[in-house]
């Protein structure tokens, strides 16, 4: 019963952090895409570098709910550990 619990707890960490991901990517394309395409009129270059810092809405969601996903783990401790592997 308490794996269940367990696996149940994730799970809704788990939908959570796909609709923050995808709540987030899509205010990001509207607003940062949308006010540089209609408001600014920007050069197809600088709409490619909103698209491509759009992408990384899920890597935002994650940073944002980091401590949800991985309550045991310190991110400070996981970059140190990721710039000593190298």
């Amino acid at each position: 019963m308490v794996t269940n619990d367990i696996k149940t707890q994730k799970m809704d960490v788990m939908w959570k952090y796909v609709i923050l991901s995808y709540v987030l990517f899509w205010f990001m394309v509207m607003t940062l895409g949308g006010s540089a395409a209609m408001v600014f009129n920007a050069p197809p270059l600088i709409q490619r570098i909103v698209e491509a810092f759009c992408a990384w809405a899920p890597t935002f969601a994650f940073l944002i709910m980091f401590k949800k996903l991985r309550p045991e783990t310190n991110l400070r401790i996981v970059s140190l550990l990721s710039v000593a592997d190298r």
